[in-house]
C-alpha cells in the first residue's frame, strides 16, 4: 500500500506545474518573446486575489480538501479488513470447537454406558401420570435392584412450586393409542391404585397441588380400583409429559415443534444463536435457567426402552429404540445449527469483502481524483465563480406573476440616466481613482506625474478621465479576442502590472459594453461574479468556457455523448417549454440563449433561474467595484430589413431595457419585464412579472447567429436527431421569424405613440446588434449625459474575405450619425475614413486613434482607441459560424488578443503603454487645462488616424505574423500533458474498478 501510495503521488507530481487548461508554456502567454519573470504574464498560473491577500494556493485548498477524506477512507478500511480477519479467525475457531463437541456428543450416544443418567430422572416424580394410560416399564430395564426400587417406589405428588414454574402443551389432537382400537374405560396394571391411594392419603392444600376432580378420593371413600375409575371429561388438558421416558409419538411432536419453529425464525429473519437457543429451549420445555446442551445430557436414555401402551382390552406394545431417536435427532439439531451457522458466516464473509472493496476503491477514486485536481493551475481561485450573479427568478426559467412592490413600476423617459445609474456612478468614480492612478504610476508618463494628477482633482470627478470599453460581435471568435483584451486589461492577472502591460485599465473603466459574442464575454464575467478571464479558462469544474464541445452536442457529462445530447436538447426543450406554458411567447432566442447559458454560465442546467437584472444586487456590483455592464441589441419587426439609418438602437444594463433613440426614447425597469405596461404605466389590476429577463435570454438575443449555424451543421458531426431538432425549431416559427427575440408584451405599448413605431404593437422583438453594422456597441456610451471620454474599441468583426477587421463598424456609427433624420439625436462622432483606407493605410493591422483633435467636432466627442483583431501570435480569423473550437485554439486566441491590446506586451512598440496613458488623459487635460506632456504629443502623432484616405480597391488581405507563431507548441505541450494526466487517471480508475469488482465477487 505505501509502495502504491508513493507511486500515485510521484504521478501526481509528475505534471506540468503550470499547463492546466491551458496548454501554453508561461513564458509564452502573452509574450512575444521570453523576457524576464518580471515582464511575462500568464493566464495560467496563480494570481494574487483583488485584495492582494496571500494565503494557501487553489491547488494547496484542493490537495487539503481531497487528502483528508482519502486518508479517513483508507485508515476506514484497513481497520475494517483488520476487525474482518479477526472475526474470519474467531468464527473458524469456534466452527471447529462446535464440531468437535457434536462429535463427542455422538460418541457417546454409541457408548450409552459411559455416562448412565442419573436414577431420579428415569421416571417423572413431579406429575401424574395420564389418567387413560399407564407405562409399564419391562423388566430388562432395571438393571439392578437399586433401580428397580426406584422404578417401583410409591409416586410423590410435586410442590406446588414447582407447578407454577411449568407452562403446559396444547392437548394433542387424537389421544395416543395402541394399533388396537381401545375402550373407554382405561384398565391400569400394577401401582395405579396404591398411588392413587397414597395421593388421597396426602392431599395438599395447594389448589393448584389437586388432582382432577375424577381422581379426587376422600378418607372414607372405597379403594380405587380400575373399574371405579371414571372416563376424564372431555375438555381434559394432559400435563406435560416427563422429562425422562416418554413415549415416540411427543419425542416426534417435541422435533416437529422445535423444527417448525427453528424454519419460521428463518423466514422471518430471526437470526442469532442466543434467540435460537431460548426459543429452542422453550419448545422443548427445558426448566429456566438450565443449560440446553446439559439437559440435553441428562435427559437422554442409555438402553433402548420397551414402552407399552395398554388398554382395557387387549394391549399391544410397540417398541422403540430411544437411544437412535435421540442420536438422531441431536444430529439433525447440531446440523442445522451449523448450517445456519455456516450461512449466516457467509453472508458476513460476503458483506464484509464488499464493504472493504467499496471503501478502498473509493479511497482510488479520490486520488484519482487529487492526481488530476494537482495537475490543474488556476491562475485566480475559482472560488470567484461560485459565488454568482444571483438566482433571483422566482421559478427557473419560467416567469411568474408577483405582487408589485409599493412602488408600482413605470416607463420612464430617457431624457435623463436613472436614478440607480447615477447614485452607482458616485461610487464607482471614487473606485476607480486609485487603480487609474497606480496604472498612470507604472506607465510613467515622462515628464508627468501622473499619480499626482489623479489625487489633484480627486473632488472633482467631472475633472478625471472617464474610461469604458466596447467589445465587438462576431460570435466564439469576438468572444475569446474580446477575453484576451479584458485580460491584458485587468490588473487581477498574473504579471498583467509588470512593465509593458496595461492591468488595472478595466479597474478604471466606468462602463463595459459588449454586442453578440461580445455581449456573451461581457455577460458571462457578470452572472460569474465578475471573474477573470483565467478562472474561466481555467475552471477545474470544466462546465464553463469548453467551446471544444459544440453548442449543438452540450456538455460531456462523462457518459456516452449521445445519451449526453439526448439528455441536454430535453432538458433545453423542458425549460423552453415552461415559458409557454406560463403564457409567454416563444422564440429561436429562447433555445438559443439556454444552449449558450450551458457554456458561459457556471450553474447546473446553464443557471435558468439567473437573471441580468440580478447583477444588480451582486455586492460587486452594488459596491462599485466592477464598470457598468451594458449590451446592445435592434429593434426589428419581423421581416423588416435593417440598415444603420432606420434601426432603433437598444440596450440591456442591470437596471433597465430601453433605447435612447428619438424613436421610443424610453426605458422600461429590466427586472419586471414581461409585465403588461401600456402607455407607460402598470395599471392596478395588473401584476408584476418577474423571470422574464433571464440572463441567457438576454445574452442570446444576438439570435441571428442560429440560422447562419444552422446552414453549416450537415458539416458537423453531431447527431442527426439534433440537426432535427434544430431546423424543426426554426420551422415552426416561419422564415420570417427565425431570428427575432420576443419581448412580448411591449413594454412600450402606447408610450411616445407620435414617434415609437412599436406603440400599437403589443410585440417588441429585438435581434443582433450588429445586423445594422454598427458591430461595435459604441451607441449607448458615446450618449452625452454619459460623459465618456476615451473608449477602447476591441474589434473582432469578420469584414474582409479574410475574417479580418476593416472599420466597417466604425463607419456604420459614424454615418449613423450623419443621418438627416436626427437617428443620432445629439450623438457626436468622430470622423472615419471609409473601409478600403483601413486596408490601404494599414489601420486595420494596428492601434489607431480617432477623434484626436476634439475642435474638429461641435460637441463633446470621446477619443476612439480602436484595436482590430491582428495576427500577433496566434491565426485567430475563424469564422464566426464555427460551432466548436478545440482547447489549444480557444487558448491561443485568447492568447493573440492579449498581444494584440499589449502589442506584444510592449515588445512591438516600447511606447505602447505610454500612448494608452495619452489617451485616457487626452480629454481630461483639456477640461483642466493641462499642458499636454511632449510624450503625449508624440504618441498622438505616431497613433491619431491624420485624416488621409485612399479608397482604391486593396488587394487581398493576409496579414503577416508581428511574433512567434505558437499554434505548434501548443498542440505539442497540450498532448504531452494530456497524456501523462490521463494515464495516470486510467491507472487509478482502473484500480478502482477492479477493487469494487474483488469485493462484489
Amino acid at each position: 500500500m505505501a509502495n502504491f501510495l508513493n507511486t500515485l503521488q510521484s504521478a501526481c507530481q509528475s505534471q506540468p506545474p503550470t499547463t492546466g487548461h491551458l496548454p501554453i508554456s508561461p513564458s509564452q502567454v502573452f509574450s512575444l518573446t521570453t523576457p524576464s519573470p518580471s515582464s511575462t504574464t500568464s493566464i495560467n498560473s496563480a494570481a494574487p486575489t483583488p485584495e492582494g491577500g496571500g494565503g494557501l494556493s487553489w491547488n494547496a485548498k484542493v490537495a487539503i480538501a481531497i487528502s483528508v477524506p482519502v486518508a479517513v477512507l483508507l485508515v476506514l478500511s484497513l481497520l475494517c479488513l483488520m476487525f474482518y480477519v479477526h472475526r474470519k479467525s474467531h468464527r473458524r475457531h469456534t466452527r471447529k470447537h462446535l464440531t468437535k463437541s457434536s462429535s463427542h456428543r455422538s460418541h457417546r450416544s454409541h457408548h450409552p454406558k459411559n455416562k448412565p443418567p442419573p436414577a431420579h430422572l428415569r421416571y417423572n416424580q413431579h406429575y401424574p401420570p395420564h389418567p387413560g394410560h399407564r407405562k409399564t416399564l419391562s423388566a430388562d430395564t432395571a438393571t439392578s435392584e437399586k433401580e428397580k426400587n426406584t422404578f417401583n417406589r410409591p409416586f410423590t405428588f410435586p410442590a406446588s412450586s414447582v407447578h407454577e414454574e411449568v407452562s403446559y402443551p396444547a392437548p394433542l389432537r387424537t389421544p395416543l393409542r395402541t394399533q388396537a382400537t381401545p375402550s373407554p374405560h382405561p384398565t391400569f396394571k400394577t401401582h395405579s391404585t396404591s398411588r392413587t391411594a397414597h395421593t388421597a392419603a396426602h392431599p395438599t392444600t395447594s389448589p393448584r397441588a389437586r388432582l382432577p376432580s375424577h381422581l379426587t378420593t376422600s378418607p372414607s371413600s372405597p379403594p380405587l380400583t380400575a373399574s371405579s375409575l371414571s372416563p376424564p371429561p372431555l375438555n381434559f388438558r394432559p400435563p406435560p409429559p416427563a422429562r425422562g421416558l416418554v413415549s415416540w409419538e411427543q419425542r416426534g411432536i417435541q422435533h416437529a415443534r422445535t423444527k417448525s419453529l427453528r424454519d419460521s425464525m428463518r423466514k422471518s429473519g430471526e437470526s442469532g444463536q442466543t434467540a435460537t437457543t431460548e426459543r429452542v429451549k422453550v419448545a422443548m420445555q427445558v426448566p429456566k435457567g438450565a443449560n440446553i446442551s446439559e439437559w440435553k445430557e441428562e435427559t437422554r436414555t442409555p438402553t433402548p426402552v420397551t414402552i407399552m401402551e395398554e388398554g382395557p382390552g387387549e394391549g399391544e406394545s410397540r417398541s422403540v429404540h430411544q437411544d437412535r431417536a435421540v442420536k438422531n435427532e441431536d444430529r439433525e439439531k447440531a446440523t442445522d445449527v451449523r448450517q445456519e451457522a455456516g450461512d449466516n458466516a457467509e453472508g458476513q464473509d460476503n458483506a464484509w469483502r464488499r464493504g472493504i472493496g467499496t471503501a478502498f476503491a473509493l479511497s482510488l477514486v479520490t486520488l484519482a481524483a487529487y492526481c488530476h485536481a494537482s495537475s490543474l493551475d488556476a491562475v485566480l481561485d475559482p472560488s470567484d465563480l461560485r459565488s454568482r450573479a444571483l438566482p433571483n427568478a422566482p421559478n427557473g426559467y419560467r416567469p411568474e406573476r408577483v405582487d408589485c412592490p409599493s412602488n408600482r413600476p413605470t416607463i420612464r423617459s430617457a431624457a435623463d440616466l436613472s436614478t440607480e445609474e447615477t447614485s452607482w456612478l458616485d461610487t464607482r468614480r471614487n473606485n476607480t481613482l486609485e487603480p487609474l492612478g497606480d496604472l498612470l504610476r507604472r506607465i510613467g508618463i515622462p515628464d508627468f506625474d501622473g499619480p499626482q494628477y489623479i489625487s489633484d482633482h480627486e473632488n472633482n470627478q467631472s475633472a478625471l478621465p472617464n474610461i469604458a470599453i466596447a467589445a465587438s460581435g462576431g460570435g466564439y471568435r469576438a468572444l475569446l479576442n474580446g477575453a484576451g483584451a479584458i485580460a491584458a486589461f485587468d490588473n487581477r492577472e498574473e504579471n498583467s502590472t509588470t512593465a509593458g502591460h496595461l492591468g488595472g485599465l478595466l479597474q478604471s473603466s466606468t462602463y463595459l459594453g459588449g454586442l453578440s459574442g461580445g455581449g456573451w464575454l461581457v455577460g458571462s464575467l457578470f452572472i460569474n461574479n465578475f471573474t477573470t478571464i483565467s478562472a474561466l479558462l481555467n475552471d477545474p469544474s470544466k462546465t464553463v468556457w469548453r467551446f471544444d464541445q459544440s453548442i449543438f452536442e452540450g456538455p460531456d457529462k462523462g457518459s456516452i455523448q449521445l445519451l449526453d445530447t439526448a439528455d441536454y436538447f430535453r432538458t433545453i426543450n423542458n425549460q423552453v417549454n415552461d415559458k409557454r406554458d406560463a403564457g409567454f411567447n416563444r422564440s429561436v432566442t429562447d433555445y438559443w440563449g439556454r444552449a449558450l447559458s450551458f457554456q458561459l454560465i457556471n450553474a447546473t442546467d446553464g443557471g435558468p433561474a439567473y437573471t441580468w437584472s440580478s447583477i444588480a444586487l451582486a455586492d460587486s456590483f452594488a459596491q462599485g467595484n466592477t464598470p457598468f455592464p451594458v449590451l446592445v441589441a435592434d429593434g426589428r419587426a419581423p421581416g423588416e430589413t435593417l440598415i444603420s439609418g432606420n434601426t432603433t438602437v437598444y440596450e440591456f444594463n442591470p437596471y433597465e431595457l430601453g433605447t435612447w433613440d428619438p424613436t421610443t426614447f424610453g426605458f422600461a425597469p429590466l427586472e419586471f419585464i414581461g409585465s403588461n405596461f401600456s402607455n407607460g404605466l402598470l395599471a392596478q389590476s395588473e401584476r408584476c412579472v418577474r423571470g422574464f429577463d433571464n440572463a441567457g435570454y438576454v445574452m442570446g438575443t444576438s439570435s441571428s447567429l442560429f440560422n447562419q449555424f444552422l446552414l453549416n451543421l450537415n458539416n458537423t458531426s453531431i447527431p442527426d436527431f439534433a440537426k432535427s431538432f434544430v431546423a424543426d425549431v426554426l420551422e415552426s416559427f416561419g422564415q420570417s421569424n427565425n431570428d427575432i427575440a420576443d419581448y412580448s408584451p411591449n413594454p412600450f405599448y402606447g408610450f411616445r405613440n407620435s414617434t415609437n413605431r412599436n406603440a400599437q404593437s403589443g410585440r417588441l422583438t429585438l435581434v443582433d446588434g450588429g445586423e445594422d453594422l454598427q458591430n461595435i456597441p459604441l451607441h449607448p456610451l458615446i450618449q452625452p449625459i454619459r460623459h465618456v471620454d476615451v473608449i477602447f474599441a476591441v474589434d473582432s468583426s469578420a469584414d474582409t474575405d479574410t475574417i479580418w477587421p476593416n472599420g466597417t463598424a466604425l463607419v456604420a456609427t459614424y454615418e449613423r450619425n450623419l443621418n438627416a433624420s436626427g437617428i443620432g439625436n445629439g450623438t457626436s462622432f468622430p470622423s472615419i475614413p471609409d473601409t478600403n483606407s483601413f486596408v490601404n493605410l494599414g489601420l486595420n493591422t494596428r492601434p489607431t486613434f480617432f477623434g484626436c483633435n476634439s475642435s474638429n467636432t461641435t460637441s463633446i466627442t470621446p477619443l476612439i482607441v480602436y484595436l482590430p483583431n491582428s495576427p500577433y501570435v496566434f491565426h485567430s480569423n475563424i469564422s464566426t459560424f464555427t460551432p466548436s473550437y478545440s482547447m489549444e485554439t480557444r487558448n491561443g486566441m485568447v492568447q493573440n488578443g492579449y498581444e494584440v491590446a499589449t502589442m506584444g506586451n510592449g515588445t512591438v512598440d516600447s511606447q505602447w503603454p505610454v500612448c494608452v496613458g495619452c489617451a485616457i488623459l487626452s480629454r481630461s487635460l483639456e477640461r483642466t487645462n493641462t499642458p499636454v506632456p511632449d510624450a503625449c504629443t508624440q504618441c498622438f502623432q505616431r497613433y491619431c488616424w491624420d485624416g488621409r484616405t485612399n479608397s482604391t480597391n486593396p488587394t487581398p488581405y493576409d496579414p503577416p505574423f508581428k511574433g512567434q507563431e505558437i499554434g505548434a507548441e501548443v498542440s505539442a505541450e497540450t498532448s504531452a500533458a494530456t497524456s501523462r494526466r490521463g494515464d495516470v487517471t486510467v491507472v487509478v480508475v482502473m484500480l478502482a474498478l477492479s477493487t469494487m469488482l474483488l469485493g462484489a465477487i
